[in-house]
């Protein structure tokens, strides 16, 4: 004869089999936030996340970053020099362990994503005008009270995505150069700039400074406050009022200038621009353009 167990029997055998167990450990959930953008100028910038990261168990967790990446616009970003990742104010340790969480506590972690945008720029064709980055980590939970803290961590991928505009040097150049001559030492120039603003939001040109040369003689040089707005993908001219001393400079040079003939330049000096964004409102642009010129009265 077959004998039936009653199905509280059966139950009470169940829990006896499982009582020697231990139970499942709740799984952590961590979060990684994109928060803001820091800029130095339009080649470094510094995209700012959060890691918050939670032990729900009741035994103490280890928290390490096992590997970590960064793309630019679908293009893997190298970190001997494109992409570098830190831990708020100080780098992450070499074996990228970060404090270890207490039972049932969540912490937060600052982290900064520095890149090096020198080569996007560059390959980027110009109609441009975002970049999309995106930050990619793998974190490792153990539990080193467990007794067997390996077989028990966990790996977590994390992933996020920020975009941000794209902000390129303007370019320039010298349409003309102009001679007053109403004095014989002093001479008068007109310098006639071009400069074109490549990115798809205007800017403005503030404490202008710059130096003329010819043929490696100094010439003239001077400032200026608030040369000029130029609209977005666009360009705008400024003419810039110098003075030449011509004492000590060589007869052929005012002789070039008297007859009105080309003259060979190198035109430099740094200049303020001013963006509109919070991230990076200004940063300072050094030009230096060489080239040749007619000189026109």
């Amino acid at each position: 004869m077959v004998s039936v167990r009653p199905p509280c029997a059966a139950l009470l055998l169940l829990l006896a089999a499982c009582a020697g167990q231990p139970p499942a450990r709740p799984l952590p959930v961590p979060v990684l936030r994109y928060e803001t953008l820091e800029g130095e100028g339009p080649g470094e910038v510094s995209l700012l996340f959060t890691l918050d990261a939670e032990n729900p168990s009741g035994e103490a967790a280890e928290l390490r970053i096992t590997d970590w990446g960064a793309s630019l616009n679908g293009r893997s970003l190298s970190r001997d020099g494109e992409a570098e990742l830190r831990v708020g104010d100080q780098g992450a340790p070499q074996d990228g362990s970060l404090p270890a969480l207490a039972a049932g506590e969540t912490r937060s972690f600052p982290l900064r994503l520095n890149l090096n945008l020198e080569a996007l720029l560059g390959e980027a064709a110009p109609e441009t005008r975002e970049g999309e980055a995106a930050l990619d980590l793998e974190l490792r939970y153990s539990y080193p009270g467990s007794g067997a803290p390996e077989a028990g961590a966990l790996r977590i991928r994390l992933r996020r995505e920020a975009r941000f505009p794209l902000i390129r040097e303007p370019r320039f150049s010298i349409r003309s150069i102009g001679v007053k001559r109403a004095e014989l030492i002093n001479t008068r120039f007109l310098v006639t700039i071009s400069v074109d603003n490549p990115n798809a939001f205007p800017v403005a040109l503030s404490a202008f400074s710059y130096e003329l040369y010819n043929r490696g003689r100094f010439w003239a040089g001077g400032t200026m406050e608030r040369v000029l707005d130029v609209p977005a993908a666009s360009s705008a001219e400024a003419e810039l009022a110098l003075v030449m001393n011509f004492i000590n400079m060589n007869r052929g040079l005012l002789d070039e200038i008297a007859a009105l003939r080309q003259v060979d330049y190198r035109f430099t000096g740094t200049a303020l621009v001013n963006t509109g964004f919070a991230f990076l409102p200004h940063f300072r642009w050094t030009y230096d353009s060489s080239g040749s010129t007619l000189v026109t009265e």
